[in-house]
């Protein structure tokens, strides 16, 4: 969790700015508008400063995902919107954000979450 609060963090400030918030969702191809980060920044930053601190970070990941945050991140991966991931749309996402990572290791965690075997990620979402 560190690593990824820290990628978000472009500026290494130790807390995320509604700007950096921002570029990651941009950086992912999501069209935001800046009302709804700041209902984001709003949900995470509890202290109301203006910013997610690591421990806030954190704070709000232990209040547990919902099934809503994971059909949207799993909506992120599928560039296609056919239902499943594969390497090649981790690999996709991952060069968005920065992070240099092979097709092979791409592979190895679709693998991960393969449970059916398929060498895909699939998940119906309705």
């Amino acid at each position: 969790m560190r690593q990824v609060f820290d990628k978000i963090d472009a500026n290494k400030d130790g807390k995320i700015s509604l700007e950096e918030l921002s570029w990651l969702f941009k950086k992912l191809g999501k069209d935001v508008k800046d009302k709804e980060v700041e209902e984001v920044m709003k949900a995470a930053g509890t202290d109301l400063d203006g910013f997610i601190s690591f421990k806030e970070f954190m704070d709000m990941h232990k209040r547990g995902v919902t099934e809503c945050d994971i059909k949207t991140a799993f909506k992120m991966f599928d560039s296609d919107g056919d239902g499943r991931i594969g390497a090649g749309e981790v690999r996709e996402v991952m060069e968005k954000i920065g992070e240099s990572c092979s097709l092979d290791e791409c592979e190895r965690m679709v693998r991960g979450a393969d449970f059916d075997r398929t060498g895909w990620w699939a998940w119906r979402i309705s």
